[in-house]
């Protein structure tokens, strides 16, 4: 294996340095664009919570955050915790932040064969449980699934590659998305994998994986389906699950597709960036789908739009797909990669570039498609955000604070 500080780090140091020619070229235009879509309002409180330091408390959370009714908030770091493993960096680790802003590791991984490392994907809470995802580790070092409950933590599977002869690895691997829970089976993503390598969508019970869908571009399989889904899954009440692949399509830019409770498969918006398609279309889907009580998609794409700079869009439950904006770079943010939540007709997020100091930005979205800019961020939140019932708004960055190995922050409206 790689080092594991190069593991960890890998997709988002790919996504940083890929991103930035993009984002250089944006700002260059900018000068030459004014737009009436924008606000900026940055006069709402953020504040850090908590600082990671990158030892025993963990270092570089990569996923988003949950909150309980407590208003005590739980996530992941991909480093940190026993520095003794994972070559002196630490294998990452699951941590609970309370109101009064105390922070408590509640696992720290170890890595090896007995036990994940690298959790990029936050955790989902069910009863007193904890699951959640780890990019490396396990038995075959594909990463696992495991389960973090009081009496500690369980390894409920390894992942595995095609290579592994000794087992049936027609599995996923490597997995940067966490899990959806439904009556005691957890269903995910992983960006490679499967039986030809693109990707699968899996299902786990009582420790069984079964793969639901095997993404198969190009000469391996279907030519027009999706490749590396790097975003989690969305289920809704009949079973459905939904989620994009950032690659693939019949114009190589993403898919949003879906997986019907019967396990029909169908592709329900083929992205189309440049000159292939609809030219200012979104490019990259990498963030998790958010569905209303309506039946409409909503979600971003990290790149593409008219400016390059990533999209927001909508996918009514008609079919109609819309962009409802378009990011121009600058003050207002570039390059959205993480999770949206909405309230009523607002939808808010992040971006993990522009604002005050290029780290991103913390946005909402009206009805009528302005976007205001809450705040610039001091590092840049790759999980997206959560809203609580006062409106406040709280995430993750992966870089920045004292020590920058990231922050745990709040927006008060």
């Amino acid at each position: 294996m790689k080092n594991t500080m190069q593991n960890c780090n890998w997709i988002s140091w790919m996504r940083l340095a890929a991103a930035t020619a993009l984002a250089f070229a944006a700002v260059l235009v900018l000068a030459f664009i004014t737009t009436i879509t924008t606000q900026s309002a940055e006069a709402q409180t953020l504040t850090v919570l908590y600082t990671f330091t990158g030892a025993a408390d963990g270092g570089q959370p990569y996923g988003g955050v949950i909150q309980d009714s407590a208003g005590n908030l739980y996530g992941t770091t991909g480093t940190g915790g026993n520095l003794a493993d994972c070559s002196g960096v630490g294998c990452g680790t699951v941590w609970k932040l309370d109101t009064a802003g105390t922070e408590t590791v509640l696992y720290s991984f170890a890595g090896g064969t007995a036990d994940g490392s690298s959790p990029l994907a936050g955790v989902i809470r069910v009863g007193s449980k904890f699951y959640g995802t780890t990019q490396y580790g396990g038995a075959y070092g594909y990463g696992t699934v495991y389960e973090l409950s009081s009496k500690g933590e369980t390894v409920l599977h390894s992942f595995c590659v095609v290579v592994n002869q000794s087992v049936n690895c027609d599995s996923g691997a490597s997995p940067t998305t966490g899990v959806v829970y439904s009556a005691g089976t957890l269903y995910g993503t992983t960006p490679s994998g499967g039986n030809v390598g693109y990707g699968a969508v899996y299902e786990l019970s009582n420790g069984a994986e079964t793969i639901l869908h095997n993404f198969a571009w190009n000469y391996y399989g279907e030519p027009f389906d999706g490749y590396t889904p790097e975003s989690g899954l969305t289920r809704d009440s009949a079973g459905n699950l939904y989620g994009t692949a950032s690659g693939g399509g019949i114009y190589g830019a993403g898919i949003l597709y879906e997986i019907s409770a019967s396990g029909t498969y169908t592709i329900l918006h083929n992205f189309a960036w440049n000159s292939n398609g609809t030219p200012y279309d979104g490019l990259n889907p990498e963030a998790p789908v958010i569905l209303d009580a309506a039946g409409d998609l909503y979600g971003t794409t990290s790149q593409g739009g008219t400016y390059g700079n990533g999209t927001v869009w909508k996918l009514s439950a008609s079919g109609s797909y819309t962009i409802l904006h378009n990011f121009v770079g600058g003050s207002e943010g570039a390059l959205p990669y993480g999770s949206v939540v909405k309230a009523g007709s607002t939808i808010y997020g992040t971006t993990t570039q522009g604002g005050a100091y290029d780290a991103g930005t913390v946005w909402e979205l009206s009805k009528t498609g302005v976007l205001t800019v809450l705040s610039s961020m001091g590092g840049s939140d790759y999980g997206g955000v959560i809203r609580d019932a006062a409106g406040n708004l709280y995430g993750a960055t992966f870089n920045g604070g004292a020590y920058n190995f990231g922050t745990v922050w709040k927006l008060t409206p």
